[in-house]
């Protein structure tokens, strides 16, 4: 398969993510003329109308680093991540990095926001939010303390989520720490077709860092399948909605 037909609609932004209808694209940057800090924005899927969604609202908003959005399967919730206010850190912190970052749920209009999962002061981090096809549940990663890499030890969290009374809530966290040496993983969401299976990269079996490959979580067997297996560093993999195709970045060279 060739992807043909590529064009650049916005030269500055990163980590995006579709409305369901297919007419906007919901993503993060940082707009260097008025701040240091990422904020989540959205556009058409043309690139036209860019809107900073979180910028320079106050609370209940940070004003700090927030990215990593995701669009619910409604076009309803923005879940995305923020740096906690009082955190100074903000290399480590940005939305790439997620350390010291909670998890958010704003309504599509970001007319407010929601901290719905609040990571440890001083030692906690959070990646990489993605729903389930229902958008009954979200799936993130999660720093659990230093690893054999120095990306520390990341496990899976899966929560459902829930508006009662209007409000988002995530409840029912539950862990999952695979592989036979768990340390770096970054989770990319669950399979289009079922909850069972949870796409992700790292290195869980003992192979070094820069050579993290491309892996399925099965949540029922609790065991984690090596799809790529090559010597380079791959990571950010996407599976098509009808769960036939998985697209994925590769380095160019055994070094990257």
């Amino acid at each position: 398969m060739i992807l043909g037909g590529i064009t650049a609609i916005h030269s500055l932004g990163g980590r995006v993510s579709w409305t369901p209808d297919g007419n906007d694209i919901v993503f993060d940057k940082i707009n260097v003329s008025e701040t240091p800090y990422f904020d989540v924005w959205t556009m058409g899927a043309d690139g036209s109308s860019k809107t900073n969604l979180t910028g320079g609202k106050g609370a209940p908003f940070t004003s700090k680093h927030m990215g990593q959005p995701a669009v619910s399967p409604d076009g309803a919730w923005i879940a995305y991540q923020a740096q906690k206010q009082a955190w100074t850190d903000d290399v480590n912190s940005t939305p790439g990095a997620g350390f010291q970052n909670d998890l958010y749920i704003m309504p599509i209009d970001a007319s407010t926001t929601t901290a719905v999962v609040t990571v440890a002061v001083d030692t906690g981090g959070l990646l990489h939010p993605h729903w389930n096809a229902a958008g009954t549940k979200l799936v993130w990663g999660e720093y659990a303390g230093a690893g054999s890499s120095s990306l520390g030890h990341w496990v899976i969290k899966v929560g459902n989520f829930t508006t009662p009374g209007g409000v988002p809530t995530v409840s029912g966290t539950v862990t999952y720490d695979p592989g036979t040496t768990p340390d770096w993983l970054e989770v990319h969401g669950f399979h289009p077709l079922t909850d069972d299976y949870i796409l992700c990269s790292g290195n869980p079996q003992g192979q070094d860092v820069l050579r993290s490959d491309i892996y399925f979580f099965q949540i029922s067997t609790t065991t984690i399948t090596n799809l790529t297996g090559n010597n380079q560093w791959e990571e950010h993999a996407h599976i098509n909605p009808a769960g036939t195709y998985i697209v994925w970045m590769r380095g160019t060279t055994d070094d990257e």
